[in-house]
């Protein structure tokens, strides 16, 4: 492949030029406009920065608190770099028609355009100046690596105990622990806690880290069918980064993380076994019959569980699954719908319900309430595990066994 270089008509904007697949750049301007500002208060974030350099086409969107960078295979490349606005050449690029087969799309700048032209259709936009865009933020020191796939799905159902409130900054992260040959990764919101570790090659010792949930979320859905996730961390950034794609993020020490060593019960007292999926299906379902803040009851027998919801204090719903539970007696708890269909439904198959009887305890003033552990979710195989704090009302507490005999 041969690179020329040239000038444009305006010699402040060197010319640009690459021709992509219209998939392959549509995909790539959709990744690197995560990091594009949506309401910038520096009007120059809007942009987003390509740059051709060795036949490839480098696009990044930086806001300050995240950095996107996506990088796609072209012909005809000559190199150069420019700054266009991101959301008019997403709109651009999106607007193409698809059709069957190959579909090139020349990027071409032009003066203080860039043009984007693919069979007859040709848009124009706007360049702005590349020379008050900020310095992109140094890739983080290597931590290690692992399975895209395997990852990614880990990060996916750790990230759903993430909380969302940004007065907690800490608890809106996915903890990253490294050791040898695993990395763990841990999220609460205080209501529940979901963990997982996956095998892991690491490149040193590194600290734990915090790295924010909604940064994530998002990069592991289009990371997960890349092969090989390195993860680099240091300097208060964090950074995914896969062949053709790149997240860098801010993060946080991890060390600030609530510890959640104490907080899995060393033992239970019941153990129910019941398919996840069909647990919360009916939690779901339950859970919209449910008041303001209310939760759903589940009634734990020998082989059932009864899932029931109420509104002014009357039944409104109720629905039972087959499960393997305990004999001789019904166990009555009772949790936040939304909360526990996340945990049991993460892996998929069959899961363990791991509960606690509740016990009294002595809360002062010669009065007595009771102590309340949080039910453990465990699934057939696998690391993951999760916990999801019940709800704590003393009369279903004192009615927690009752013998069907």
């Amino acid at each position: 492949m041969t690179i020329e270089r040239e000038q444009g008509t305006d010699a402040s904007v060197p010319a640009m030029r690459i021709t992509a697949e219209r998939a392959d750049l549509a995909a790539a301007v959709t990744w690197a406009a995560r990091g594009v500002a949506k309401r910038p208060v520096v009007p120059v974030l809007a942009g987003m920065r390509l740059e051709v350099a060795g036949g490839r086409l480098e696009l990044a969107g930086f806001d300050y608190e995240l950095t996107s960078i996506a990088r796609v295979a072209g012909d005809g490349a000559r190199s150069g770099a420019v700054l266009v606005n991101g959301a008019q050449l997403a709109a651009a690029v999106r607007s193409l028609p698809k059709v069957k087969g190959a579909q090139p799309v020349t990027l071409a700048s032009d003066g203080n355009v860039l043009t984007v032209e693919c069979g007859g259709i040709t848009s124009r936009v706007p360049l702005l100046d590349l020379g008050e865009y900020p310095s992109l933020p140094a890739l983080p020191a290597l931590a290690g690596m692992a399975d895209a796939g395997i990852l990614a799905a880990a990060i996916g159902r750790a990230g759903l105990a993430a909380g969302r409130d940004d007065t907690l900054p800490s608890l809106t992260c996915v903890r990253f622990a490294f050791s040898a040959g695993e990395v763990t990764l841990q999220a609460t919101d205080r209501y529940r806690a979901h963990e997982e570790s996956v095998p892991w090659v690491a490149d040193g010792n590194p600290d734990p880290v915090l790295i924010p949930n909604s940064a994530l979320a998002v990069a592991v859905k289009a990371m997960a069918k890349h092969g090989v996730i390195s993860l680099h961390a240091g300097d208060g950034f964090a950074a995914l980064v896969t062949d053709s794609r790149t997240m860098i993020t801010r993060s946080a020490d991890g060390n600030l993380f609530p510890k959640l060593a104490n907080l899995w019960p060393a033992e239970v007292t019941d153990r129910i076994a019941v398919d996840g999926a069909l647990l919360a299906g009916a939690v779901k379902r339950a859970g919209t019959h449910l008041e303001r803040n209310g939760g759903v009851v589940l009634e734990c027998g020998p082989d059932f569980i009864t899932v029931t919801a109420s509104q002014d204090g009357a039944e409104a719903y109720r629905e039972s699954v087959p499960a393997s539970g305990v004999a001789g007696c019904v166990i009555a708890v009772q949790f936040n719908p939304a909360y526990l269909a996340a945990a049991v439904s993460a892996t998929g198959g069959v899961v363990t319900l791991g509960l606690t009887e509740p016990a009294k305890r002595d809360i002062g003033f010669g009065r007595t309430g009771w102590s309340h552990k949080p039910a453990m979710v465990t699934p057939e195989a696998g690391t993951f595990r999760a916990i999801v704090m019940q709800f704590t009302r003393d009369e279903l507490a004192a009615s927690y066994r009752t013998s069907l005999a």
